[in-house]
Parts: C-alpha cells; structure tokens; sequence
C-alpha cells in the first residue's frame, strides 16, 4: 500500500478536497526518528509515520534523522496524535465533505476510524486541533474543526460563549461591527452567513486554540500557567481575520500581534497583510521574510531598520527578486546589489531599482547576460528600443523571452537571437517560428531532429544534439484553453462589449505560450442549449443547417483539449467555403496574424443533415491531408459547408 502522507487542501466548487503531496523520502526508509514532547522524555517513531506530519517531515530533512524534532505539545496528546498518524500512514483519511451535511461525521464523508478518534471532549478537542496545526496535519485539523462544529450546530453565540467558558469581552458595537463586515463580504462572495450564529463557532475554536498556545508560550512549552478564560473578543477577531484577511486592519492591537493569525493571513493576501500587522511583527525578520515569500513587494511594509538592511534585503530578494521594491531608496540605487540579484537569477529586481539604473543601457545588458529577465526591467525608452533590443539579444542568451512581442515577430531580431541561442526560438512569434523552421529544420525518424546549417533551430532533445553543446528549453505538460467567440470576427449589432472581452481573451493564449500549450477556442453558434436557447427557441433566425449541436460542441472541446500543438487561435462554426477561405488567407504581408498551419489540418466534420440524405453513419472528428482531399471536395454530397 503506498504510504498516504502529507498533502494540502484544497477547494473545489465550494467543497475541501485534500491532495496528497509526496511521500516518505527514500533515505528515510526503514529509520526511526525522535519526537519530543513539551512535557516529557522523547518518543521513538518510525520515519514513515512520522512524515505524515508536514512539519516534522521538513524538520527531519533539515535537521537529520538523528537529531530530536522539538514538539510544543504534550506527551499525552502527541501520544494519541501518533495513533492518528500510524493509522494513516498506509490508509488515507475520507474526503470530509463542507459545509457538513450531517451531525454524524460518518456521514460527512469521514471514515469510521476518524470518526471514533475524534469522540473525545472539548479541552481534549482543542490539544488536538493545536497539536495538528503544530505538527502540520491537515486532515487531522480538519476533523477536529468538523467535530468543533458539530458540538455547536444549533446554538446561539451566548450559549457558545457560556458553555465554552469564554470571557464576556465583546462590546456589543464591536460585535455588530464584526458581523456587519463579514456579512457584506460573504454577500459580495455569494457564499451563505446565518446572522443568528454569526462566527460564533470560528470564534470559539481560534480563541480556545490561541488560549491553548499563549499558555504554552507563557510556560516555555513545559506548563500550563494561564487560568483566565479565554477572550470572546479576541476569537472574535480571528475569526473575522481568518474570513477576511482585511479586517486586521481594524482588529484591535492583541490581534494584529498574533503572530499565527498574521502567517495565515500572508497567503491569502500575498504578502499585503503585514502592513496591518504590529510593529513587532513589521520588525520580525523571519515573518516579513514569509510575507516576501507570499509577495516581494510586501517588504515595502517591514519596519525601517529592515528596509535599510543591506544583508536583510539581499536575504529578501533571494527569495523574490521583486523585494528590492521595499528597500531604502539608497539601496534601490546600489549597482553592486542590483547586480548580485541578477546573478542569483533574480534579474527582475531590475524592474524595481532606481530609474537611473534602469535606464543605463550598459548596465541592463551586464545584468542581462547573467539573468534574462533583467530585460524586462529596463526603462520603457530602452525596451522599445529596435536598435536596443538588437543588440541585447545578439550578445545576452535567452533575452528574446523577455523582448516586447513586437520584437518577437521582428525577423531580424529573431535571427539575431537564435543565432546566438538556438532554444530562443521557441519565445519568437509564430509567424518567424514557422519561417525559420520551414528554411532549417529537418524532421528524420520520430523522437530524432535533424539540424543542418550553422544556424542550428528548434528544441534539441536527443542525446546527440546533446553530446553536440544544444541547449534545450523545458516546457509545462500542461494545456490551457481559453473560451471565447467567433464574434471576434464576426460581430452582430449590439455585441459591443461581448465582442471587446472576447478580443481580450483571444490574447490570452499567445502570453501563456511557449511554456504552456494554450489555445484560445472561439465558439461559432451552438442551437438546441444554452442562453441561445432560451433566447430564440424555435425561433432562431440561423439556418438549422448552419448550427452546431451538442455532439458537435463536445468533439470540438475533445480535439482542443487533448491535441498538443493547436493554433493559438481555433474558430468553430459550419460556413461557407469561401467565406472560410476569406477568413484563413493571409491579408498582410508584413509580420502580424497569418495562420500557422496549412489548411489542411483544420479538423473538418460532416454535417448530421448531409449524413443522414446518404444514410450514412455520422463519423468522428477527422483531420489530415487525405481526411481533406476525401472530404473538402465540393461536389461530394456528405462534404460539410466548409467545415471549421
């Protein structure tokens, strides 16, 4: 059985579903490491079991297996924390369906072991939610708010507040403050808010769990020592922050310094959250450098002793070039700094330094020719610079990616550039792409490239373009297709903003590619569903014979999205053949749209109607060069009006 793991959660359409992410490390195999409690001797575990704890696992690759993984739990609690962990270490969790449908987690989609695990009381309950989101387990923390939830269905804030011995702390503005806020955003979101329990639930859980680690705080992770019951208003807040990461803004100052709540609230926000954090978080180096991890630009918010910190920034900006944006003026204008981001790859700084050295031409190419992207950081002037543009992609490898697309489509550029780095080919326009490849590429045996020429063009994957000095660009397995319309080109009256989003879309392919196989697939007219449906009915003023249909749409979406190599722009609709033609030949001989293919390739299906006259069974979707000679020919009876 395959070891199940740690993994994260995620949400889909409004439903948790948890993904597991890696396994046991090999080396790990077979070892055994050393948990130690806050409260005790440590405990002996196998690696394995372990590492279904995301924490413990990177503690362990960081540390070694050797050394002891410090716990800030108790040991009665980690002890029934590893039951849960050697359960799953072999058998997944059930996917915990939310909202919850059902009191009975059985029902919610959780097993009968998690179930029977989770039966324990609240004080118990809370150890155990602290303890999964110190250890990282996301499926225990999970069950744990499920079983939070369901010892609360039905009750009012009060009741919540009194049985769960929270202090009386919440001033009532406050309190219809929090809800109002939460409401309107849960409105704007369209996502459900029962006024009567308000956060009352959330509010319960953060405050016991946050109770639960200041103690440990306050007793160095050995005692207990805090007897005062938790805050109502504190929970109150958190969980206000945990649904709108903005309401930190107007939390009171208790809850802009809760260190938790603020590292949550940095993915969610990007980084943005640490401007409303405490100025002993904004002065935190480890904190802010997680909000530059969520954001670089989030620097710009740390304190001013870290801003001006040359050691700091350049930690920053390791791990996001864009963190130069928050550092002192001074240090924005550092030649020496901006040079030793582009050398650690992390040209895009460029973007962010001081005018004048983005506007230095010199010194844009030295950074250049370390990273690539440096490029699109300089000066508007020198970015739409032909003569520019030239030399940095004749000199600086792997520059075309970053170049204006203008550029990409300009031939001599392109030339330049693949000349000097042949893997540059792949970032030019389609149009000099087909052009060059036409004049220089062979194509032998599959899987074998043949070059020929001083120019070597394309991808060389083969192990002698290899043994032969050929740079190689990797490109995502991934595939994108963007929606849009055929009115694009074929407008009706009153389409005037449909048609300007859709114009915005059919870009969008062209910005994903080389790196990711995108494809913008413009919709002809599709009868017999949808909002055409119900506008015309039986009524619709196209001809019948010139709609799709359902089986239609679904071979058309089927070739799109599992052919690789498509046009970055595919039209379909059933139209005259020579309107057709009209729409694929070339209307500029300068660089600009022309197709990428031969018409050929175009996938053509016969019409249902034609099909049916000949009695003819109704085939597949068909491509190829003998699909077309058979298919295209006008006079043939089962040949469609046009195909696509």
């Amino acid at each position: 059985v395959r070891p199940f793991m740690s993994g994260t959660f995620f949400e889909v359409l409004g439903e948790g579903r948890f993904v597991p992410v890696g396994a046991c490390p090999e080396e790990l195999s077979g070892r055994r490491v050393q948990l130690k409690p806050s409260d005790g001797a440590a405990v002996e575990v196998d690696a394995a079991v372990a590492c279904v704890a995301a924490k413990v696992k990177r503690q362990i690759a960081k540390s070694g297996v050797d050394a002891e993984v410090q716990l800030p739990v108790k040991k009665a609690t980690l002890s029934k924390v590893l039951d849960y962990m050697q359960y799953h270490s072999e058998i997944p969790p059930g996917d915990i369906r939310t909202p919850l449908v059902s009191e009975k987690l059985v029902e919610c989609g959780a097993t009968k072991f998690d179930a029977n695990f989770i039966e324990v009381d609240y004080a118990k309950l809370v150890e155990l939610l602290y303890a999964s989101a110190a250890m990282g387990i996301p499926t225990l923390n999970l069950l744990a708010k499920a079983k939070a939830s369901t010892m609360m269905v039905g009750k009012t804030p009060e009741e919540i507040r009194k049985e769960f011995s929270f202090s009386n702390d919440l001033p009532k503005s406050e309190d219809a403050d929090i809800r109002r806020m939460v409401r309107e955003f849960r409105q704007k979101r369209q996502l459900p808010y029962q006024d009567e329990e308000g956060l009352a639930p959330t509010a319960a859980v953060l405050g016991s769990v946050w109770k639960l680690a200041e103690a440990h705080r306050d007793a160095g992770g050995t005692k207990t020592t805090a007897t005062k019951h938790p805050s109502w208003r504190q929970g109150s807040w958190r969980a206000a922050v945990v649904e709108d990461w903005q309401q930190l803004a107007q939390a009171p100052p208790e809850v802009q310094g809760d260190r938790e709540l603020v590292l949550a609230s940095l993915v969610a926000s990007k980084g943005k959250s640490l401007a409303y954090a405490s100025p002993a978080l904004r002065a935190d180096r480890r904190l802010v450098l997680s909000a530059v991890g969520c954001g670089g630009e989030s620097l710009r918010e740390a304190a001013d002793e870290l801003r001006s910190d040359r050691n700091f920034v350049t930690e920053a900006m390791m791990l996001d070039g864009l963190a130069l944006a928050g550092a002192t003026d001074e240090l924005r204008g550092d030649r020496e700094l901006v040079l030793q981001a582009a050398e650690a790859d992390r040209g895009i700084a460029l973007k962010v330094a001081a005018d004048a050295l983005r506007a230095d031409e010199d010194f844009v190419l030295q950074c250049a020719q370390e990273d690539p992207e440096a490029l699109a950081g300089a000066a508007d002037r020198l970015r739409d610079d032909r003569n520019y543009v030239m030399r940095v992609v004749s000199s600086a490898r792997g520059t075309l990616r970053y170049a204006p697309l203008s550029f990409r489509a300009d031939k001599e550029i392109v030339d330049a550039a693949v000349a000097l780095d042949p893997s540059s080919l792949v970032f030019a326009h389609a149009a000099r792409r087909a052009d060059i490849s036409r004049a220089d590429v062979d194509v032998g045996e599959p899987g074998e490239v043949m070059h020929r020429g001083t120019r070597h063009v394309g991808v060389p994957l083969t192990s002698q373009a290899a043994e032969q000095g050929m740079t190689y660009t990797t490109l995502k397995m991934q595939k994108a297709v963007v929606f849009t319309a055929f009115s694009s080109l074929t407008a009706n009256m009153g389409q005037s903003n449909y048609v300007a989003s859709n114009c915005f879309m059919d870009k969008l392919a062209a910005f994903e590619r080389p790196e990711i196989d995108a494809t913008g697939l413009m919709w002809g007219t599709v009868g017999g569903l949808g909002m055409r449906l119900k506008a015309f009915g039986d009524k619709d003023f196209i001809a019948a014979e010139l709609l799709m249909g359902l089986e239609d749409a679904c071979k058309v979406l089927h070739l799109v999205a599992t052919k690789m190599e498509m046009p970055e722009w595919v039209a379909t609709n059933y139209m005259d053949p020579n309107y057709r033609e009209q729409l694929l030949s070339q209307s500029t001989s300068t660089a600009g749209y022309r197709p990428s293919e031969d018409a050929y390739v175009y996938p053509r299906i016969p019409h249902p109607g034609a099909a049916a006259r000949d009695g003819q069974q109704r085939s597949d979707v068909d491509a190829g060069p003998k699909a077309s000679a058979r298919r295209g020919d006008a006079d043939d009876p089962g040949a469609p009006l046009g195909g696509w």
